[in-house]
């Protein structure tokens, strides 16, 4: 159960590609919420990894997980930001990436909103945005994908617009 004197989070998840961004952009506004990017957490030599194209292992990915997961206890704790609701996107590819980003948190504190979308529609998307993240490693990503089972998740059609999407985080939510 949520300590309600506390903000809550929800974390948009999945691939690239998905619209995490814009989607925390669509909640940021509706909630008023503080609003984090997971990529900005990404050290220079991750940063580095993947825009040569290379998939990032497990181990260069626990220090980014880690950075996220504290910047999430900092904005939780009393005086951490005055806001009811953090919105952060993150890919959390791996069951074991969600569980060190709740790791310190109660049940029900986090809540998940994991984006799918079908490959043509993710390709598409990464070619036409500019970013670090080459389309080159969307096979990866999906490869990588263990689709949340938990029962704090939302699961959304990412080619929705964006104004339902939130809508339905909103009812489904009621932070």
């Amino acid at each position: 159960m949520r300590d309600k004197s506390r903000p809550a989070i929800v974390v948009v998840m999945g691939v690239s590609g998905s619209g995490k961004t814009t989607l925390c952009r669509g909640l940021e506004e509706a909630f008023g919420a503080a609003r984090l990017e997971g990529d900005d957490f990404h050290g220079a030599e991750n940063l580095g990894k993947m825009s040569s194209g290379t998939p990032l292992t497990d181990e260069d990915r626990l220090p980014w997980l880690r950075d996220i997961n504290a910047q999430l206890h900092s904005m939780t704790e009393p005086g951490g930001g005055g806001k009811r609701v953090v919105v952060l996107a993150c890919s959390a590819l791996k069951d074991s990436y969600r569980k060190e980003i709740e790791r310190g948190f109660s049940r029900g504190e986090l809540r998940w909103v994991h984006l799918a979308c079908d490959e043509a529609t993710l390709a598409r998307r990464m070619r036409e945005r500019s970013h670090f993240m080459p389309p080159s490693l969307l096979e990866s990503q999906i490869e990588t994908l263990e689709p949340p089972e938990a029962e704090n998740c939302i699961r959304l059609d990412a080619t929705r617009p964006v104004s339902e999407l939130v809508e339905r985080v909103r009812r489904e939510l009621q932070p």
